[in-house]
């Protein structure tokens, strides 16, 4: 029987799926975040500063979509494992991707 000893496990595990669903939650986390801004402060006789929260938390966004994009398409690209993390950080950062696209254009 023969030992290895300096044996290394070369196989490669990513965890890209991972972190793009943390993205996700992120993503619809700071979302509700926005909703809950929007009217609350909608009445207040400061509406600039409602403004600018907003325009921040929408760029906040908008990095955050990124980084979800770039992590979705790295977990499509090393064909990790089809779980519910996968299925659901496809479907949702693409959700936002097209709803983003959609809403800055109109």
């Amino acid at each position: 029987m023969e030992e290895i000893l300096d044996y290394e496990d070369n196989e490669k595990t990513t965890n890209y799926r991972k972190w793009a669903f943390r993205f996700l939650i992120y993503l619809v986390l700071l979302f509700a975040i926005g909703f809950y801004l929007f009217p609350s402060n909608l009445a207040a006789s400061e509406f600039g500063d409602l403004q600018q929260k907003l325009f921040i938390l929408g760029w906040i966004l908008k990095i955050f979509l990124c980084i979800g994009i770039f992590f979705t398409i790295m977990m499509i690209r090393n064909n990790e494992t089809r779980d519910y993390k996968y299925w659901i950080s496809l479907f949702g950062i693409s959700f936002f991707f097209v709803a983003t696209v959609v809403f800055n254009f109109i």
